[in-house]
């Protein structure tokens, strides 16, 4: 009797699932243990064996090592956040995962694309500038601004601008309101007007504007 064994030769390229990946993630996703951090699979199969091995890795040309924030378990296909993202810092990655036998005679490769969502997660800063007609000093994050008693009703007086730095629209509602005015026995002397209209997704500005005669005498 004559056994002739016929081996498989590695000829196929391992296929993928899905002609590419496409996943949105926000920016403060958990990355303090492999669960939380794991946002994609990437599946591949071999038409030459069953039981082949497949090996992952990720291709990416345009950041360095150390700085991309995506891993991949090279047995299972499994891609993880490794590093906090930034959603002011980069919108969206772009890179490619490798399939390879684990003879790596054939791989083949499949696009991916990462969007981050931004969070809130940035404080308004504010800046006040007031005409020059009028004396202003700051003094341990207290402003004080200085006018006299005869200045006419709706004189503008200064304005204000807010700013977020977060991208957003979702995230853009500014707003700017007076939580307190002393004496509280008396109607608030000062007004914020955002009639101005000169906003955007990123900023608003208000003026400051009087809103009532005023009385050194009386308050």
């Amino acid at each position: 009797h004559v056994n002739i064994t016929v081996g498989d030769l590695n000829e196929y390229q391992p296929r993928f699932s899905q002609r590419f990946y496409h996943k949105r993630i926000p920016e403060n996703i958990s990355i303090t243990n492999s669960s939380s951090s794991s946002i994609l699979q990437i599946i591949a199969t071999d038409d030459d064996c069953s039981d082949e091995t497949i090996l992952y890795s990720i291709q990416n040309n345009d950041i360095p090592k150390d700085l991309f924030p995506f891993e991949i378990d090279k047995y299972t296909g499994l891609i993880r956040v490794k590093q906090q993202l930034d959603y002011e810092t980069m919108q969206t990655y772009r890179f490619r995962v490798r399939a390879s036998n684990l003879d790596g005679i054939t791989s083949s490769m499949v696009p991916i694309i990462i969007d981050i969502l931004d969070i809130n997660d940035n404080r308004p800063s504010i800046q006040i500038n007031i005409l020059n007609e009028y004396k202003f000093n700051e003094n341990n994050d207290n402003f004080f601004i200085h006018i006299n008693e005869n200045i006419r009703l709706g004189q503008v007086i200064g304005t204000i601008l807010i700013r977020d730095v977060d991208s957003t629209i979702t995230n853009h509602h500014l707003s700017l309101e007076i939580l307190s005015c002393l004496p509280s026995t008396l109607s608030c002397p000062i007004e914020l007007d955002s009639g101005m209209k000169n906003s955007s997704f990123s900023s608003t500005t208000y003026l400051i504007r009087t809103s009532r005669l005023l009385d050194r005498e009386i308050g």
